[in-house]
């Protein structure tokens, strides 16, 4: 009996996590506004309550309403919806829309301001799960949406974001998502658009990263958005895939649907592009050493239609030991740009299908400047893509707006054409691309032909 009570007298009491609630009409005590019960009205807390209390395995639902933040801050690293505290990587600090329920972030736009309406600014294992939020049209200045900022584990899902028209405004650095020293944090499930951007203006997209480490980018919607995903500054390592990116009419038309830079001193390292779905963007899948090198890439299995006035994919000078394999790009004149920088361990590309009802182009060679019209010139010349094809990909309904339009009809020269046997294309081994799907494979496999480094890779 007196060990029993000894104990409980020197045992510490655990924390328990708490499920609170918050309604735009909220006017409870922290303590008041917890518990099982759905609380809604002045019953419920307001937002600023629970920024202030929630912590580490709370779970916060939002009731349906409209959430106005106020006036955005200059300060980039703090988002006007900012939590006092961290999660943890076991238990995170989660902000959820109730069942379903339309919860609106808003706020006023402070031209030049650079921060965001919500976020985790220099907070660790947040995440934020089902809100809507729309800009206005912004005239001058940086400015987006939703922000994570030095920081660790922060998720955005299941989110939708709407307009921001920065046509005809040259440089404006705008975005739906900002990810920027954000280590292992992922964007999945969300619906981005209606996007305007100036006319080859690149720093107008849906997901913008800076120097951030194993960002986890899948299952997103990007219709009408001027750029989809663009990392301008790193990251390394990370995973891109199961995306659908669709351009639209002026003014959304689509820039550039991937865009991997690496400026300053950060580099690109093993970072997968796989499995998306690319419709009428100008440059489907991109990247730009900016002087520094990106490393160990792999783009497979995605499918680009339409669009590319500029390339289909386009990879420059000092992008190493890439592997491309498995795409299918089609009605895409200007199919690829494999440029070398002299390196003894290139890029290669293999098992792509190439088809366009016109004349497609391969640009490539040393200096990048050569084109070739033929495959059979541009394997002579490269070495690349020797069990490639120019073969009709058989989609369901080519030139379609919808994702299933893009799967592929029985007795498709794409059916078990790609490396290892499998199927080329977006939809190998999935069923849906985009907001509102939520599986995906790894499997292996190995990258064979002249031109390659052979072995065996981890497809993820």
């Amino acid at each position: 009996m007196i060990i029993v009570i000894l104990l409980l007298l020197f045992t510490p009491a655990l924390a328990h996590s708490a499920t609170a609630w918050v309604d735009d009409n909220g006017a409870a005590a922290w303590g008041a506004c917890q518990g099982s019960t759905p609380l809604s009205g002045a019953s419920a807390c307001a937002y600023a309550t629970v920024m202030t209390n929630a912590a580490a395995g709370d779970t916060v639902y939002f009731r349906a309403g409209t959430y106005d933040v106020g006036l955005r801050g200059s300060n980039r690293e703090v988002p006007n919806l900012n939590p006092t505290n961290s999660g943890t990587a076991g238990s995170p600090i989660t902000f959820k829309g109730y069942n379903g329920e339309t919860v609106t972030v808003t706020g006023s736009v402070d031209a030049g301001s650079r921060a965001a309406y919500f976020g985790c600014g220099t907070r660790n294992y947040i995440t934020w799960d089902g809100f809507t939020t729309t800009y206005a049209n912004l005239t001058t200045g940086e400015s987006h949406m939703w922000g994570g900022w030095n920081s660790t584990g922060c998720v955005i899902k299941n989110s939708t974001f709407t307009g921001i028209d920065r046509t005809g405004q040259g440089t404006s650095n705008s975005s739906f998502l900002r990810f920027e020293f954000c280590d292992s944090c992922t964007a999945t499930n969300n619906l981005f658009q209606n996007m305007g951007g100036g006319a080859g203006e690149v720093n107008t997209t849906a997901i913008w990263g800076f120097t951030s480490n194993a960002l986890t980018i899948t299952y997103n919607s990007c219709i009408g958005t001027h750029g989809c995903i663009y990392m301008k500054n790193g990251p390394n390592g990370g995973t891109f895939a199961y995306n659908f990116l669709q351009g639209g009419a002026s003014p959304y038309e689509m820039s550039r649907g991937v865009y991997m830079s690496s400026q300053a001193v950060h580099t690109n390292d093993n970072i997968a592009v796989h499995h998306n779905l690319i419709l009428t963007a100008n440059t489907a899948i991109q990247t730009d050493n900016s002087g520094n090198t990106l490393d160990d890439m792999l783009i497979y299995n995605n499918t680009v239609y339409g669009g590319c006035g500029n390339r289909g994919i386009l990879l420059v000078s000092g992008t190493l030991r890439a592997l491309v394999y498995n795409n299918i790009l089609s009605e895409c004149p200007n199919v690829q740009s494999y440029v070398l920088d002299g390196t003894s361990d290139p890029t290669t590309g293999n098992y792509n299908l190439f088809n366009h009802s016109a004349t497609i182009t391969w640009r490539g060679g040393a200096s990048g400047t050569t084109t070739y019209t033929s495959l059979a010139a541009w394997q002579a010349a490269t070495m690349y893509d020797d069990n490639s094809t120019t073969s009709s990909p058989g989609f369901v309904n080519a030139g379609g707006t919808g994702r299933n339009d893009y799967k592929l009809v029985g007795g498709s020269a794409a059916i078990g054409a790609g490396q290892g046997g499998v199927d080329m294309g977006a939809f190998q081994g999935v069923s849906c691309l985009g907001q509102g799907c939520t599986s995906g494979v790894v499997f292996t496999s190995s990258i064979g032909g002249r031109g390659s480094f052979g072995g065996t890779v981890r497809l993820q």
